[in-house]
This record gives C-alpha cells, structure tokens and sequence, in this order.
C-alpha cells in the first residue's frame, strides 16, 4: 500500500494524486504525528559554535560513524563470556558529549535518514544547540528533505523505466499514520465463517474491497 502511495507523488505540485483525492503531508501532520516543533528560537542556517561547542564537533567527527561502532563508542559494548556478558565502556563514554552523540544518532536515523547505516555530520552542529535547549523548527526541515526523497523516487523511476531496481527510504513510520488518517474508510470488513458456510459461497474474499487494496 506504501509502494502505491509513494508512485502517486507529483514533483510538479508536491502532492500525492490518489482517486480519492489529492493530498500532501503538511507541517501539521509531522507536528501531531512526530512531535517536531514547527518554529524555533534559532535560525539553523545561521549557526554560531563556542569553543566548547567546537571541541565537542572535534570529537563527534574523531569517532567512526556507523551506527554500531558509534554506540560502542561513546556508551559500550558487550564482552561475551561464555554464558554471561560483562558491559565495557567505550573510549568516548567520559568525553563529555554522549548527549549530543545520542542527538547526533537521533537525527541521522529517524529525522533526516538517508538510508545509510551510519551518522551524518551535517547534523552535528544542530545537535550541539538542541543539547544546550535551543528549538529548532525540525518539522519544516524534516518536511522539505521528505520531499527531496519523493522527487528523487520519481526522477529515478522515470529514469529506470522498469529496467533497474529503485531503492527508496522514505519514513514508513511517519507515511502509515499519515495515510490512516486521510483515508476516507480504510476498513476492510471481512466475510465470516459462518456466513461462508450461509451462503455456500466459494470465497472469502470481501464483497467490496477499497481501490487502495486492489
């Protein structure tokens, strides 16, 4: 059903062009379904690091940035034991930024997720200021890299023309509840046993079945 939605998307107007209606994620939705702040008190593009926040980006950028050896480093690993296992802290557990390691991690995974196993350094500087409280206006960003990930399906697509495989990484979290809640009647009410056996029918498959599962 993802897979369905996804081809309805329209690069031109930005919205989604389904038989039932034509629709596009808004700031709105991301703020009820992911909990962004859709404005904040600092301008991302606009940011000014202190030395301390400078040392810290030192580092972020000194530890290796797939997700695994990342955890290890700057929280710990498991040293299996036969039966039991023993917690060994890694070389960046005392540096002082686990927090913004582990905003570092968030950002790359669920919020701008490019669909690499590992962490993007573009984020460090954002995740520097949310550490020290400042707000951000995630949502608006979240919202415009959705976006630059839908048109790339559609460019990649077009190109492909059903001769190469498209890899696509989109928040399907995100997408699900938003497609629950526009979907006019997204309920299927199945045939029971008993009306099976009722009515001899051959079948239990629904008499009526929403073009969104065909």
């Amino acid at each position: 059903m993802l897979r369905h939605i996804i081809r309805q998307w329209s690069n031109k107007t930005h919205t989604f062009v389904c038989l039932w209606e034509e629709f596009t994620p808004t700031l709105e939705d991301v703020a009820n379904i992911i909990g962004l702040p859709i404005v904040g008190n600092t301008d991302p593009s606009k940011i000014q690091l202190s030395m301390q926040d400078v040392e810290k980006l030192f580092i972020l950028k000194g530890a290796k940035d797939r997700f695994a050896p990342w955890i290890k480093y700057f929280w710990w690993s498991i040293i299996e034991d036969g039966d039991n296992g023993t917690f060994k802290k890694g070389l960046g557990y005392n540096s002082g930024c686990r927090l913004e390691a582990l905003l570092s991690l968030w950002l790359s995974k669920f919020v701008f997720s490019d669909g690499k196993d590992s962490i993007q350094k573009r984020v460090f500087p954002l995740a520097l200021l949310i550490s020290k409280g400042e707000i951000l206006p995630l949502a608006s960003m979240f919202l415009g890299h959705l976006y630059q990930l839908l048109d790339l399906i559609v460019m990649e697509e077009k190109e492909g023309a059903s001769s190469k495989v498209v890899e696509s990484c989109v928040s399907t979290t995100f997408f699900q509840m938003l497609i629950w809640k526009r979907l006019k009647d997204p309920s299927i009410k199945p045939t029971t046993l008993a009306t099976f056996r009722k009515k001899e029918l051959t079948s239990l498959k629904p008499d009526s079945l929403s073009l969104i599962y065909r």
